[in-house]
């Protein structure tokens, strides 16, 4: 899966070394991590964007927290960990992409599957209450209607969920309330 971004995020990339048995692994020195960016011109991974030693949160989790506001937005980027793991040199990868917007009232705010009908407010103004910004998804709206039934304007039963969101703008909560 690959992680998104805005310019100007901060995005926290981590990494947990385990054992095949979830026990956590040793991991000897500092791990580092080079990040690059995608080339579509040349159709290759381009030279380093970042190269830089992570910081130890705790036991075999790492850490870097890497500042995308002078990166290209709309472009694909390759993490790569580099460790030294039970005595071994171990590297894992994740991609990411850093994309210049957040959605808008002009983007797809319908999803149906069958019988069940996910509607997406987009908030045009920010709820502080729920850190909601200009462009977040404030709320779905959940429909479902009979086999029968040839539109929505019936539905069977409707559920609305508020999103909730932390300060680095992560959605952390889905309630029935506002």
């Amino acid at each position: 899966m690959v992680k998104i971004y805005q310019v100007g995020d901060y995005a926290m990339l981590n990494v947990t070394w385990l054992k095949q048995t979830g026990e956590e692994s040793t991991v000897t020195g500092t791990p580092t991590i080079t990040i690059k960016k995608y080339d579509h011109v040349g159709n290759t991974w381009s030279t380093e964007v970042s190269a830089q030693n992570m910081t130890n949160e705790s036991g075999s989790t790492w850490y870097y927290e890497w500042d995308t506001s002078g990166e290209t937005a709309d472009y694909d980027y390759k993490v790569i960990y580099n460790a030294v793991v039970d005595a071994l040199n171990v590297e894992a990868t994740e991609d990411l992409r850093i994309v210049t917007t957040t959605a808008s009232n002009t983007d797809i705010q319908t999803l149906r599957d069958g019988n069940t009908r996910f509607d997406f407010t987009i908030a045009a103004a920010a709820v502080a209450a729920r850190n909601v910004s200009i462009g977040m998804v404030d709320t779905m709206s959940i429909l479902s209607k009979l086999d029968a039934d040839s539109d929505w304007s019936s539905p069977q039963t409707s559920q609305t969920l508020y999103f909730w969101y932390n300060s680095a703008g992560k959605c952390v909560a889905r309630k029935e309330s506002n």
